[in-house]
């Protein structure tokens, strides 16, 4: 069993609480249900508590860390030939090579993620989801029980529903400050997001649908879409009719699968996304 040790030297990263309790790290890996088949991508790795258990029971473990000192004790904190430490920003760097160069065509994403990363590391992983079909991440816990939420809920939001239209969501177990060093001010908690294997959504479309509509939230959608969208009331009223949408409503009243049904419905009366080749 690889067992992490403490650093030859300190190391301070910017931001980062590093988790300190091993049978967490352990569970955490358990939740996750990594098994011998799974190449896992690790963000931020920091000092080797859950890569330790990850390389004992996944095929091959990425770890990408962006600070240098970490990355450059990594090897020897978790001595294992199933790990590779890749010294980069894990935002900028293409998780597609990082599977190729592991023999791959999909990756399963493992992570104590920073807090400030969480939001890009969410997106980016949404439009990646076909390489990374299944994540868990530890993230502040108001931030994973806001991107497990349903329509209706004060903190529904973009996350929210892009999760929802595209992936079962399950909000894990929660971890108090003490499990981490420095102690964060805020509790954690585990996210579980498994996306499905077939969706009619066209997802770029989507990204721009949904953040027309929270763009401007304490407006009704009658008022918050033309806008957000580029495109005239009348084509919004007749996408919204076909999609069974309510435009009186606000933005957090909408399920998901309306959100994709808006989408299709814009798309077939003739709406082009602003900027059509990202839509994010």
């Amino acid at each position: 069993m690889v067992t992490p040790s403490t650093a030859s030297r300190p190391i301070k990263a910017l931001g980062q609480h590093f988790l300190t309790d091993p049978a967490l790290a352990q569970a955490i890996v358990e939740d996750a249900g990594v098994d011998s088949k799974d190449v896992v991508l690790e963000i931020g790795p920091g000092r080797g508590a859950l890569t330790a258990p990850l390389c004992d029971s996944a095929n091959a473990v990425i770890a990408v860390e962006i600070d240098k000192n970490l990355a450059h004790a990594l090897p020897e904190v978790v001595d294992s030939d199933r790990l590779s430490v890749i010294t980069a920003d894990a935002l900028k760097t293409s998780w597609s090579d990082l599977a190729e160069d592991a023999g791959s065509d999909q990756m399963v994403l493992v992570s104590n993620l920073p807090y400030v990363i969480t939001a890009p590391t969410i997106g980016r992983l949404i439009d990646n989801r076909v390489l990374i079909p299944r994540a868990t991440v530890m993230i502040q816990r108001e931030v994973a029980d806001r991107m497990g939420s349903g329509p209706g809920s004060r903190t529904y939001g973009v996350f929210s529903v892009m999760l929802g239209a595209l992936a079962d969501v399950r909000v894990g177990r929660l971890v108090r400050p003490g499990a981490f060093i420095p102690p964060p001010k805020v509790d954690s908690r585990l996210l579980h997001i498994k996306f499905a294997t077939a969706t009619t959504a066209e997802v770029p479309a989507l990204w721009v649908v949904v953040k027309a509509a929270f763009s401007q939230r304490r407006k009704t959608l009658h008022n918050a879409w033309p806008a957000g969208l580029g495109c005239p009331l009348e084509m919004v009223t007749s996408a919204a009719k076909k999609a069974d949408v309510d435009l009186t409503d606000r933005a957090e009243r909408v399920a998901p699968d309306q959100y994709i049904a808006m989408t299709a419905a814009l798309r077939s009366g003739g709406w082009v996304p602003p900027g059509e080749s990202g839509g994010r």
